[in-house]
């Protein structure tokens, strides 16, 4: 298993692997052996199918998004790696959500949750068709990409 950071790419050919940075620099990564328990990958815990273990996982997984991104008083969310300032979050006039699957769900979600509470235009797209639209987005529109994966 090779794990890529941020602005890395890897390219897979028959006969090598290879990644590159951003600037298509290439750069040596290493290859790692998983553990077997990680390859039996995530279990359903009692459950069904996954689909009702996520369910019913969600309250839990929304108090902790919440406790670890809101100050004690739900006044301030953070987001540490975004370094947008209050001003220009003030300015935004319209949201594009772009997901796949179960995220484009929880985009839907998202879409309810900025139009009731921020009164501000919000569209949600299925990234694989998102590519090959051409929007018309100013500068005050806030494109948010959601990964189901991570």
């Amino acid at each position: 298993m090779i794990f890529l950071e941020d602005g890395q790419v890897g390219l897979i050919t028959k006969n090598q692997i290879k990644v590159y940075d951003r600037q298509g620099n290439p750069i040596k990564k290493i290859v790692r052996q998983l553990e077997w328990e990680v390859l039996r990958g995530p279990k359903k815990d009692g459950y069904r199918h996954f689909m009702l273990k996520e369910i019913h996982e969600q309250p839990a997984i929304i108090r902790d998004v919440l406790q670890r991104r809101t100050s004690r008083n739900r006044q301030e969310i953070y987001f540490e790696n975004i370094n947008i300032s209050h001003k220009k979050l003030a300015k935004i006039d319209r949201i594009i959500i772009q997901a796949c699957g179960t995220s484009w769900h929880a985009g839907l979600i998202g879409k309810y949750l900025f139009e009731n509470h921020l009164r501000v235009h919000t569209e949600v797209d299925i990234s694989s068709e998102f590519r090959y639209r051409n929007p018309v987005a100013g500068g005050d529109t806030l494109v948010m990409a959601i990964s189901q994966s991570g």
